[in-house]
């Protein structure tokens, strides 16, 4: 789903074990605030594997310096913005008419019109898509 390889699936598994919290709630946090899934969240990809193109093109800046690891681990009041140079790209007007209608999860800010991206809070248990066993991925990594 996160296009993540075996090394790093378990490295966020072990950080998540080693924060305070649900162990669960901890990994697919970590996984929401990946730039690569900011990108697809907010509705500037149509995919996550695009959106990890753009963020290893380096498409955009996260607080006014440009970023091209989609790995990249966003926090809570980071601005998120595409490269003025690129706004006029072919491709961002095709995304958002694509995306029309699109609603952005609640724990960011999204200005379509600036494609600007304001992270204002962590993802909550009730913002996670539940489409992987998260449990069974703990189990099998924390042998």
């Amino acid at each position: 789903m996160f296009g993540l390889s075996e090394g790093q699936c378990e490295r966020y598994v072990t950080k998540a074990i080693n924060k305070k919290g649900l162990t669960t709630d901890n990994l697919m946090r970590l996984l929401e605030l990946r730039l690569d899934n900011v990108l697809y969240r907010a509705g500037l990809a149509l995919t996550r594997m695009q959106s990890r193109q753009m963020a290893t093109h380096g498409h955009f800046l996260v607080n006014g310096r440009r970023v091209d690891i989609p790995s990249y681990s966003v926090s809570v009041g980071d601005k998120i913005e595409v490269r003025p140079k690129l706004k006029t790209s072919k491709l961002y007007p095709n995304v958002q008419e694509e995306n029309k209608g699109y609603k952005p999860a609640r724990w960011m800010n999204v200005n379509p019109k600036s494609m600007a991206i304001e992270i204002v809070g962590e993802p909550a248990h009730d913002d996670f898509e539940q489409i992987v066993d998260v449990p069974k991925i703990i189990e099998f990594y924390s042998r």
